[in-house]
């Protein structure tokens, strides 16, 4: 806990102090009005690019690397299963890890590689539209508050 209120000052305070090093520079003057767009200007930028980190990112990685491995080992295990025996194929691999009942394994992996296969058909339908509009929300929010500064 202790650890997160650090992270919270840290990421309250990078804002405080690239605005008042502005200040110190000479890029702007140092009025209340104008310290507190700069704030909210370095504000915006910092965590505005951090949410969209810490969601896409992981959604991303999630929908690539890690829902082919699925797949793989689903096929493997599908492979395995038809080859041998009912009895000495057992339950699928990504089902053991997930200590998922033998008798749900299949719905849950089917379901599993629906849903991701419909979010990977999304993100290459609408990927490059929705990062368009994020970086348009990002750009005009930035203009926005640059414009709020005053010379």
């Amino acid at each position: 806990m202790k650890t997160l209120w650090i992270v919270i000052a840290l990421l309250s305070l990078a804002p405080l102090a690239a605005t008042i090093l502005d200040v110190v520079r000479g890029q702007m003057r140092g009025s209340p009005h104008n310290i507190a767009a700069g704030y909210l200007l370095y504000a915006f930028r910092i965590f505005f690019l951090l949410i969209v980190q810490f969601t896409i990112i992981p959604i991303l990685f999630l929908v690539g690397p890690v829902w082919m491995f699925a797949i793989f080992l689903t096929v493997a295990d599908l492979i395995a299963h038809w080859g041998s025996s009912a009895e000495g194929a057992g339950i699928p691999l990504l089902c053991d890890w997930f200590d998922i009942a033998p008798g749900y394994c299949w719905l849950v992996l089917l379901i599993y590689h629906a849903v991701s296969g419909a979010l990977a058909y999304a993100i290459m339908r609408y990927g490059k539209r929705a990062f368009e509009i994020l970086a348009g929300w990002y750009q005009r929010g930035t203009e926005w508050l640059a414009g709020q500064i005053q010379p």
